[in-house]
């Protein structure tokens, strides 16, 4: 697996971690102040990994460009 797919997968997967306790809190205790709180931190993670997941998605796009690239070249020349 190419190291920047599994920096993707691995952003997705914190993410995930992450998202599955925060969506279990009841309704009526979310309003409360010390909760909003771990919202905050939990927004600015989700924002963070999915900056870093589309950062290294972009370095992979252009990864596989230059691949596609490399492969296209003459492998034999005759003089």
């Amino acid at each position: 697996m190419p190291e920047n797919a599994g920096k993707i997968i691995w952003s997705k997967h914190l993410y995930q971690k992450i998202a599955g306790p925060i969506t279990k809190f009841p309704q009526n205790v979310i309003h409360s102040s010390e909760i909003k709180k771990y919202y905050g931190n939990y927004n600015t993670l989700g924002k963070m990994l999915t900056i870093n997941e589309m950062w290294y998605y972009d370095l992979w796009v252009k990864e596989i460009e230059r691949s596609k690239a490399a492969l296209q070249a003459t492998l034999i020349v005759r003089h």
